[in-house]
């Protein structure tokens, strides 16, 4: 009796695996829509760290680049905002993949101390008008734009 309930077992098991063989083919059909994925957006982060009193270019300045994220009440900076450094014109580019945002911020801070004059941290919040060419889960490219205008630190 128990060698009948195990071929039975077998067999059944044998069945099944083929029913969801061919389920699981005849569902690949290409014809449904996508349902797993990660919303993602790029953002083409440019711009020029100048002095606030001047108007020249700062080189050598850390930009911080990175989507807020609203939820909960609350709201956070991406986990991994990018890095990037300003050039002798003062400028920084770079294209960042992301999690879609309507605002960007960009920090600012001053790594080289007193060689191109010690300026403030500060930061800037960018509103993103409008993403190009977006489909499916991608919701396309947009341009994060700005002139960060830092301050001298004043003497104490």
């Amino acid at each position: 009796m128990e060698k009948n309930g195990k071929r039975w077992l077998r067999f059944t098991n044998q069945v099944l695996s083929m029913l969801l063989a061919l389920l699981g083919v005849a569902a690949c059909d290409g014809s449904g829509s996508v349902e797993y994925g990660t919303p993602v957006a790029s953002y083409h982060v440019k711009g020029k760290v100048v002095d606030a009193e001047t108007g020249l270019p700062i080189e050598g300045m850390r930009v911080k680049a990175g989507c807020i994220y609203q939820g909960d009440g609350a709201s956070w900076l991406t986990h991994y905002p990018e890095i990037l450094t300003s050039d002798k014109q003062g400028s920084f580019e770079k294209r960042v993949v992301d999690l879609p945002g309507n605002t960007f911020r960009l920090i600012w801070e001053d790594v080289d101390g007193a060689v191109n004059g010690a300026y403030v941290k500060d930061s800037v919040d960018v509103k993103i008008d409008k993403f190009v060419g977006g489909q499916g889960w991608s919701k396309g490219e947009a341009t994060v734009e700005a002139t960060l205008k830092a301050k001298k630190v004043t003497p104490k």
